[in-house]
């Protein structure tokens, strides 16, 4: 299943997948507003440095040191749905790298 985005969010998606920051960066309009957790950040540099920090902070949390794919996330979501999944009754499948497990 294709979902279409709009061309910006699509983009967005690309570039936030390959960490670049640069290119994440070109995104967001100079008067940009970004809340996260408790912190507020306006302007592109405020933005910039918090998503230097948001990739790192996942980089180094996740047991195998990289975020996940699109197409892994999705094969979850396949298999979740498919008939090998058939005996799987309201248990919840973490796609995240190990980063519940620790």
């Amino acid at each position: 299943m294709t979902i279409k985005l709009p061309p910006v969010i699509q983009n967005y998606v690309e570039v936030s997948n390959r960490h670049d920051v640069k290119s994440i960066l070109a995104c967001f309009s100079d008067n940009a507003v970004v809340s996260d957790e408790e912190e507020t950040l306006r302007g592109k540099e405020a933005i910039k440095d918090w998503i230097v920090k948001t990739i790192d902070k996942y980089e180094t949390h996740i047991p195998t040191k990289r975020m996940g794919t699109p197409e892994e996330i999705a094969n979850a979501i396949v298999f979740i749905g498919s008939d090998k999944a058939s005996y799987i009754i309201g248990a919840s499948l973490a796609v995240d790298g190990g980063m519940l497990a620790g």
